[in-house]
């Protein structure tokens, strides 16, 4: 019986990307940092952003516990093998005395339940390792995955339109500034609403991986079932 468990999240793409907080800017200017804090402060307390960042640790929790879970139900198949290795040999030895007629004294209905217990539990581990392996960890990794992609979208979008909103009154100020000064440009790109919205773009990026990463899970999931069937 195959109990392979499919790839995780990590070794389909950086693992850096599972983080159910915003990656450290890079190539911020000091003097913008407390700003661009609180813009991201006010993102994460967006209603759409703490919703899809709670579902994507709970999402990432229940991943890990199935993780756990896999290798201790591979530690107690190995504890039932062996009760059942000891639990074969008991029975047929008493199998052996009773045929034999050489009067040791040989509780058989004893023998048979600890072997029908011992094969009975091992059968359904196995039974439910499979599973775990074959079925409920791979939708859990997508249904992370996906999490994922959801989460980092929805930020992308929360952080565009903070800075757009700053676009908009920048263009303002200039507006009124140009009434005393005329030939008043900004370049965007070197301001702190450039680097949201270059920002913004990125997280967008890891948004894009998450969901590739998840419709590949989802597609060997699929084609491991196909074959299965």
């Amino acid at each position: 019986m195959n109990t392979t468990l499919f790839p995780t999240a990590a070794s389909v793409y950086d693992e850096s990307f599972l983080t159910v907080l915003p990656p450290e800017p890079g190539g911020l200017a000091e003097k913008d940092r407390a700003t661009f804090d609180a813009i991201v402060a006010d993102v994460e307390a967006t209603a759409s952003v703490r919703d899809a960042r709670e579902k994507y640790e709970a999402a990432t929790d229940r991943a890990a516990k199935l993780k756990t879970a896999f290798f201790a139900m591979n530690k107690r198949g190995e504890v039932l093998t062996e009760n059942l290795t000891v639990a074969r040999a008991a029975l047929e030895d008493g199998l052996i005395e009773q045929y034999a007629g050489s009067g040791a004294p040989v509780d058989g209905a004893r023998l048979f339940t600890a072997f029908n217990v011992a094969a009975g539990e091992r059968e359904a581990l196995m039974r439910a390792l499979a599973r775990l392996a074959q079925h409920v960890t791979p939708l859990a990794e997508i249904a992370q995955l996906q999490g994922e992609a959801d989460l980092y979208k929805l930020r992308s979008e929360e952080l565009k339109r903070a800075a757009e909103e700053r676009k908009v009154r920048t263009a303002e100020l200039l507006r009124e500034a140009a009434e005393f000064e005329s030939g008043l440009t900004l370049d965007v790109r070197s301001t702190l609403t450039g680097f949201l919205l270059s920002y913004a773009d990125s997280l967008l990026g890891r948004s894009v991986e998450a969901s590739i990463a998840a419709r590949q899970q989802e597609t060997a999931y699929r084609r491991m079932n196909a074959l299965e069937l």
